[in-house]
């Protein structure tokens, strides 16, 4: 009986994981997983601001926010959403990526620049014991000080990172939606 309702809550939350509303077509979606949670018209600000970019012009975005933070949720959307862009708080960050669950970014930008978004993979040995391999990557880039996430009205107080998800549609897009989410602010 518990396996069959947790199986049904698991499938319930697969189904609306994705649910991001009016931006289901746009180019480039983003999540906001903050675990400090952020005001409620913020996701909306930061997408009429990135709407607005000359750089971004022609490229349909649509940002979904997380009000309230939930692990379990975090972890059934990042496995089975269709968003581009991920902002998660560090520990969130470091937590997925260290596992290899994101885009590696060297190909665009240098880790010397970002050495926040640097990220030690690990590996698991007995009794979960974590094992690091010494293999380093740039997995994401800092905006919690960008000049987008500030003109959207909010300053969190927690570290973010905009993390590219694997199953990105448009990956050109996607990435000119990162530069401009991790221009710094003046």
């Amino acid at each position: 009986m518990k396996k069959g309702l947790l199986l049904i809550i698991v499938l319930l939350l697969a189904i609306t994981a994705g649910c991001g509303g009016d931006g289901d077509n746009a180019d480039v979606k983003i999540s906001i997983y903050p675990r400090g949670g952020q005001p409620e018209d913020f996701a909306q600000n930061l997408q009429d601001v990135l709407q607005k970019e000359p750089a971004l012009d022609g490229i349909s975005i649509s940002v979904w926010g997380n009000s309230l933070y939930n692990a379990s949720k975090l972890m059934v959307d990042m496995a089975a959403s269709d968003y581009s862009i991920y902002i998660l708080s560090k520990d969130d960050f470091v937590n997925y990526m260290r596992q290899g669950g994101g885009i590696e970014l060297e190909e665009w930008y240098s880790p010397d620049d970002y050495p926040s978004g640097v990220v030690e993979l690990v590996d698991f040995g007995k009794g979960n014991e974590i094992i690091y391999t010494g293999e380093k990557h740039l997995y994401g880039l800092p905006v919690n000080n960008s000049r987008a996430v500030k003109e959207a009205g909010f300053e969190p107080q927690e570290e973010w990172f905009a993390v590219i998800h694997p199953g990105a549609d448009d990956m050109e897009k996607t990435r000119k939606v990162l530069d401009v989410l991790a221009q710094p602010s003046s």
